[in-house]
């Protein structure tokens, strides 16, 4: 008969070998090796980020600005 921590050592490394079969980090991060061509222009924001409730009489928050941003590659 099984004790208590051969029952709990025993979920912890389903728990354990599950959580690494469905990580999807280490497969989406294969990707950045097959892109033929670096990207030399990146978007770039700037000023808060997230949903605001607007406020009667309130002043209005300070807008999100979307620009890009030009990357100087090394050769």
């Amino acid at each position: 008969m099984k004790t208590y921590e051969e029952w709990l050592e025993e979920f912890r490394k389903k728990i354990k070998e599950n959580y690494e079969h469905i990580r999807l980090d280490k497969q989406l991060a294969g990707y950045v090796y097959e892109v033929p061509k670096p990207a030399t222009v990146l978007p770039k924001g700037s000023g808060p980020i997230g949903a605001f409730s607007i406020v009667e009489g309130e002043p209005l928050p300070e807008p999100y600005v979307f620009s890009i941003q030009e990357l100087l590659l090394k050769t």
